[in-house]
């Protein structure tokens, strides 16, 4: 009976035992039955994703390694000169990662006129004598009048217009103490994207208070305003009329 006992007790040890080893079966897929059409669109979907990411990166992040590097590294003490400024001074952008305010106030005028004229007249008259005795010949003549005349007219004319402000971040201080800005604001409004990029070089004697700058001081000033959206397709010209009007010779 002790023996009948113990070796059921036995059996039912190794079964449990069994039973804890064996792990539900996971199905892993395998990679060999994926096409290669698959895995070539899927890695083409990636690749966009990362550009697209390392693009939004650089453009919102652009000064951020700079200001680091600016910052330099604290040495534990409550004073850091990095960070520094007077108690009774206006406070003004003088290092990567400050930022400014620019305000954009361009107003460009131009026209121009152009007026041509041109006359030019020709006349030509010729009058050969009678040869007797040689082949008869009479006397011969002609005459040739050319007239031309050319006239033309063109008038140009611009107004263009900007106003606005944007807030850019200082990107670099150079050599000569002038710093380099860089700034973007974007506004989305159903479906429509207006942006607006800012670029120059500001010196910074013509920071007024509040870190504000006029368009008009900055140097090498580059400003870029663009919609992207329904209205911006409606007034694009089509591809086929782009073809049309490239291939034309009038």
């Amino acid at each position: 009976m002790k023996k009948t006992n113990l070796l059921f007790l036995t059996l039912l040890c190794t079964a449990a035992v069994g039973c804890s080893t064996l792990a539900p079966s996971v199905d892993f897929p395998d990679e060999q039955k994926t096409s290669s059409t698959e895995r070539k669109r899927l890695e083409a979907i990636q690749a966009d994703r990362a550009e697209l990411r390392s693009r939004d990166a650089e453009d919102a992040q652009y000064a951020r390694e700079e200001a680091i590097r600016a910052s330099g590294t604290s040495d534990g003490s409550i004073f850091n000169t990095a960070s520094y400024s007077g108690l009774f001074e206006d406070r003004r952008a003088r290092a990567v990662g400050d930022l400014l305010t620019i305000d954009i106030q361009e107003n460009i005028d131009s026209e121009q006129q152009n007026e041509t004229s041109v006359s030019r007249d020709d006349d030509l008259s010729i009058t050969t004598p009678e040869i007797r005795g040689f082949f008869n010949l009479r006397p011969i003549g002609g005459a040739v009048n050319s007239s031309k005349d050319f006239n033309g007219q063109g008038a140009t004319r611009a107004n263009n217009r900007v106003r606005g402000r944007v807030s850019v971040v200082v990107t670099e201080v150079l050599p000569s103490g002038n710093l380099r800005v860089k700034g973007e604001r974007q506004i989305g409004t159903n479906r429509e994207v207006e942006s607006i990029k800012f670029y120059g070089i500001v010196n910074p004697e013509t920071i007024r208070s509040g870190n504000r700058v006029s368009s008009s001081e900055v140097a090498e000033a580059r400003i870029e305003y663009r919609g992207k959206g329904a209205i911006d397709s409606a007034q694009a010209m089509g591809w086929m009329s782009r073809v049309f009007l490239s291939i034309m010779p009038f």
